[in-house]
């Protein structure tokens, strides 16, 4: 099994993003791996906003910090569609404050995230993965 945090994990997902502050939903092919996602370019709100959102102006999202990056704070991605290679909506939201995840996912995400951490660390330890 190839870990859902590998870069080598190849498969494709689609995704539901969420703008956090105006409720609107977008969902998008399924163009990018898990890996992407939740620890490459698609898991910050650059990204995120530029396939999902490419009209949006806002000028706090053009200025970015001193390397272009805007960070994780308005789009989430709350629904999937494809093998995630066992990665958790959660896990797709990992950089994004606990109080917005937990509002637009549950405690339940949160939790389910954290088990699943967890087993991937016996996993690690019984050299598994």
């Amino acid at each position: 099994m190839t870990d859902k945090y590998s870069p080598a994990f190849d498969g494709r997902i689609g995704v539901e993003i969420l703008d956090t502050e105006t409720g609107e939903r977008v969902k998008l092919p399924p163009d990018h791996s898990p890996y992407w996602w939740a620890e490459g370019n698609g898991s910050c709100d650059c990204n995120r906003r530029l396939l999902a959102f490419p009209d949006l102006e806002d000028a706090a999202y053009e200025a970015g910090d001193e390397q272009g990056c805007i960070g994780s704070k308005r789009f989430l991605i709350v629904a999937t569609e494809g093998d995630t290679a066992g990665c958790t909506l959660w896990g797709f939201n990992t950089w994004y404050p606990t109080e917005l995840a937990e509002k637009h996912l549950g405690v339940a995400a949160r939790q389910a995230f954290e088990a699943e951490e967890f087993e991937r660390e016996i996993r690690t330890l019984r050299g598994e993965l």
